[in-house]
């Protein structure tokens, strides 16, 4: 088996699964925290409780700490990948997805549409 069929039969089907599985949730989450930005501020808040300490150092973003966090986080879902349950990857892209949505609604409820042109240039 080579590589081009070890893909199409092993791989893309997950790929695609949990791009539409990370898309939804990115989607959905973006319109409840739009509706509830108090409750977005929170999830922000208490993600960067757990990960700002590495990121932001001094009011600026630590490039290293980034660095470092990605790498963490990259290795967790390769260790999950390692776990012969399918399911156990997809709660880092639910994860990514809420926060991602929650950041997004919480940009467009204090900027109002300009808050989407902001969004997709900051990401």
């Amino acid at each position: 088996m080579n590589l081009k069929e070890f893909y199409n039969y092993h791989v893309k089907n997950h790929f695609k699964t949990g791009f539409l599985v990370m898309l939804l949730v990115f989607f959905l989450s973006s319109i409840f925290f739009l509706l509830n930005s108090d409750v977005a501020m929170k999830v922000i808040e208490k993600f960067m409780e757990s990960v700002g300490d590495n990121i932001v150092l001094d009011g600026k973003v630590s490039a290293f700490g980034l660095i470092k966090n990605n790498i963490t986080a990259c290795l967790v879902m390769i260790l999950l990948g390692l776990i012969p349950y399918l399911f156990l990857p997809y709660f880092s892209l639910i994860i990514n997805g809420a926060v991602i949505g929650a950041a997004l609604g919480m940009i467009v409820a204090k900027m109002g549409m300009t808050g989407y042109l902001a969004f997709i240039l900051s990401v």
